[in-house]
């Protein structure tokens, strides 16, 4: 049947997982596990004393790996007031962050402080680590990765949140690039910035 990993075109993430935790019939090793959206493991079977055979059982994706791994995650990562770290991000295309939880395909909308206001221009998907650390202060950032699909917009002033989030917006939607579970807050961003897109990056006056 082929490598089931290489259909996987639904979950690219799992593309890794699945090649660590393949579970496969001792008897034929060769066996097909997975599916696009399950895997279907191996087990040998006897039957009236016959000769072993493949039975093949087909289980949810989600009881082999956790649910919320096989859904994107929506962050914001806020470069704070450097300006300057928030262009290398884009032009070098790699996000870094100081926690470990973001991870392949986490869709990242990238902020930076202007004068008074919190401004995005541009977000991406996250690939694969990398060693790249463009920047001044890039040791602080233990976590880099890639930064692919990278599309831009008409800078949004991301205090559109606040509605939404509440008197504390800031700390649970942009703190340490939490991942934002708020349906309404991720509609929002996602929204807002498809009405505003744009084909080139928007330069900020400092």
């Amino acid at each position: 049947m082929g490598c089931p990993a290489n259909r996987l075109v639904e979950f690219p993430r799992l593309r890794s997982q699945i090649n660590r935790m393949i579970v496969r019939c001792p008897t034929h090793p060769s066996s097909c596990i997975c599916t696009p959206t399950s895997f279907i493991i191996a087990s040998c079977v006897r039957r009236g004393g016959k000769k072993s055979r493949v039975r093949h059982i087909r289980i949810p994706a989600w009881k082999q790996i956790k649910s919320e791994r096989l859904v994107m995650a929506i962050r914001i990562l806020h470069c704070g007031r450097s300006v300057e770290n928030y262009y290398k991000c884009i032009a070098e295309r790699v996000a870094g962050f100081k926690v470990s939880s973001p991870t392949v395909e986490d869709i990242i909308y990238l902020v930076v402080r202007v004068g008074t206001n919190s401004l995005c221009g541009a977000r991406g998907t996250l690939g694969e680590p990398t060693t790249k650390r463009p920047w001044r202060d890039g040791f602080n950032y233990s976590n880099c990765r890639n930064l692919e699909r990278i599309e831009f917009c008409e800078p949004v002033n991301i205090n559109i949140l606040a509605p939404i989030g509440g008197i504390h917006w800031a700390v649970r939607y942009l703190q340490a690039s939490k991942a934002i579970k708020d349906p309404k807050a991720v509609a929002l961003l996602e929204t807002t910035f498809n009405a505003r897109k744009r084909g080139n990056l928007e330069r900020f006056i400092v």
